[in-house]
């Protein structure tokens, strides 16, 4: 009996003893462990360390970490760099503002500073992020983080066919986002658009507005981008962020009004040709017509015509000249799409409006010819024709009076037998002194 507990006895003893020295052996082997990073830094070392670094979801547009000095460090530091690297993306991206000013930052051996990194980080939300710490004399430092997600979809509409005023976005804030998203500003190409409609409710509204999570929001934005090739529209949320997006569209427009052609027997209309040009993006339908008087006198001509690329439309216009003569008037098209087209400045027809319709030679009798005068309908006065000429030479020729919208015919006495073939010019001459110059050949 005595014999047992004896045994009992150093085998607890044993066990006791077995652990001590265990625990003995496993502290030597953890300070080792510890302290060999100590022993293996070269001398005059500064050993940084990141101690917290935190991506606050709710402002992407900066993060915090923490930085020590150890006391175990050589010397005081001067951090001289802070960047951060992404899984997946070999770029580094610099932190080049904090809220401790420029760099280098002074810490002092023993010391810690939390420093504020202003640097957009909302692209890479729910990636993990390693920051970097770069001192003076330092072996350097990093932290990765996981950071949470929250994604931002955009899609943007630039349809030049329907307007180049105008363009649709729609906002979608991701189902799996972290947060709620408040959409702040709209830019294209660096600018604001002048009013957004929201197109569930189509009235205007101001910015900001919620954008909730797994929501979308459609938006049509009032902005002029003629002229504009792939623009890009930027999204920006006041959580800080930041979405980028470029357009396939093209809003480059050549429009021309080619010819303008008074109609001389209807002083109530007038025909344009308008030329689409195959440099331009698109076909548009011209909505109406402005033309702008000497006097800055506005008339519209409403419209309705399709012009294609490359193409030449000749149409007529209700437009009451009558009493506009001899004075400048400027025309330009506008479209349904938004465009407008070059401007075309024009004279409009004199108060008398005449034509030598007809120069008959008979070679049989060169000692006289005939002459056609025509006083057109859009003309506001009889003409009086007193001189008809050949070629700067004076004819007999009775004078005679040529009423609105009729014809003459008169018989010029003149020898032209030396100008049997060649051309002639003939003038005639009115009371008012008024000529008119056409060639033909006899």
């Amino acid at each position: 009996m005595y014999k047992l507990t004896s045994t009992k006895a150093i085998s607890t003893l044993g066990i006791i003893l077995l652990l001590l020295c265990s625990a003995i052996f496993g502290g030597i082997i953890s300070y080792m462990w510890v302290m060999s990073n100590f022993y293996l830094e070269p001398e005059n070392t500064v050993d940084l360390v990141i101690t917290e670094a935190n991506f606050p979801v709710d402002h992407a547009d900066f993060f915090n970490i923490t930085v020590m000095n150890p006391t175990h460090s050589s010397s005081d530091t001067n951090i001289t760099q802070i960047y951060f690297t992404v899984e997946g993306d070999n770029n580094i991206h610099n932190v080049t503002k904090t809220d401790l000013g420029e760099f280098p930052i002074s810490l002092e051996r023993g010391t810690a500073k939390t420093i504020k990194c202003i640097e957009n980080w909302g692209q890479f939300a729910g990636k993990t992020i390693t920051v970097h710490v770069i001192g003076t004399n330092s072996t350097g430092a990093t932290r990765s983080v996981k950071t949470k997600y929250v994604k931002l979809n955009v899609d943007v509409n630039f349809n030049q066919t329907v307007s180049c005023k105008h363009f649709n976005i729609t906002v979608k804030n991701d189902p799996n986002s972290a947060i709620n998203l408040t959409l702040k500003k709209i830019y294209v190409n660096w600018q604001n658009p002048e009013n957004i409609t929201l197109l569930t409710k189509h009235e205007n509204i101001s910015l900001p507005i919620s954008v909730p999570i797994g929501k979308e929001i459609p938006l049509q934005c009032f902005y002029d981008w003629e002229t504009l090739v792939n623009p890009t529209v930027r999204i920006e949320t006041s959580e800080g962020y930041i979405v980028e997006k470029s357009a396939n569209a093209n809003a480059t427009m050549l429009l021309l009004i080619t010819n303008v052609k008074f109609n001389e027997t209807n002083p109530d209309e007038v025909n344009l040709t308008i030329f689409n040009s195959a440099l331009s993006s698109t076909l548009v339908d011209v909505s109406k017509i402005v033309l702008t008087y000497d006097n800055g006198t506005q008339y519209t001509i409403n419209a309705s015509l399709r012009i294609g690329r490359n193409e030449n439309v000749t149409f007529s216009c209700h437009w009451p000249w009558m009493n506009y003569r001899n004075r400048n008037v400027t025309v330009v098209a506008y479209t349904k799409q938004g465009f407008a087209s070059q401007s075309k400045t024009v004279k409009t027809p004199p108060e008398v409006v005449w034509k030598i319709t007809d120069v008959k030679f008979d070679l049989d009798d060169t000692e006289r010819f005939s002459v056609n005068v025509t006083n057109m309908p859009c003309s506001l006065y009889d003409i009086n024709v007193t001189e008809i000429d050949f070629n700067s030479h004076n004819t007999t020729v009775t004078s005679s009076i040529v009423s609105i919208g009729n014809q003459s015919t008169f018989t010029c006495e003149y020898n032209w037998t030396s100008s049997v073939g060649k051309d002639a010019t003939i003038f005639m001459f009115f009371i008012k002194e008024m000529n008119h110059r056409q060639s033909h050949t006899t």
